[in-house]
């Protein structure tokens, strides 16, 4: 039995983009995902994913801009509610 080239069925984990606005939204999308310190990319994912869709001449690049500004408005959500649980619950332990 031969083994399949491992070549024919890889793909890649990141995928290039000759957007490199779309490509500096992407990372802040992410690097905004973690906990409390997130806060900081967010702004700076709204800004180039805002600069994706102004710079595009394409529709993929529009769409991606388009995408990446949605998963920010969400995060931010979720940012600012995490934010909120940091200074709800040290009040709430301290009025039992």
């Amino acid at each position: 039995m031969k083994r399949p080239d491992i070549d024919q069925n890889a793909k890649p984990l990141f995928v290039s983009s000759s957007n490199p606005g779309s490509s500096t939204a992407w990372a802040c999308v992410v690097y905004s995902l973690v906990p409390l310190l997130g806060i900081v990319f967010v702004p700076l994912a709204f800004a180039f994913s805002i600069y994706s869709v102004l710079r595009t001449t394409g529709s993929s690049g529009f769409r991606n801009g388009i995408k990446l500004f949605m998963v920010a408005v969400v995060i931010l959500f979720a940012q600012l509610g995490l934010w909120w649980l940091l200074f709800l619950i040290p009040e709430m332990a301290g009025r039992s």
